[in-house]
């Protein structure tokens, strides 16, 4: 398989994942019309760290009102 091929299915992967998670987080929540959007971005954002193979503290995730 080519590296453009590859590249679709890796992006592929990861909307799937990402809508996975808001699907899980929607369902496990007390309302389904609301949902943490903190705790939503920092699952994805993990994840997107490990895709790369990042270790734990490679990453930075900065949060808040500037």
């Amino acid at each position: 398989m080519d590296r453009k091929a590859k590249d679709l299915i890796e992006d592929c992967r990861q909307r799937i994942h990402a809508m996975s998670i808001i699907h899980n987080r929607l369902y496990s929540s007390e309302s389904l019309s609301r949902v943490s959007f903190k705790g939503y971005t920092e699952e994805l954002l993990a994840d997107i760290a490990r895709s790369y193979g990042t270790r734990p503290g490679d990453v930075a995730l900065v949060t808040g009102r500037r």
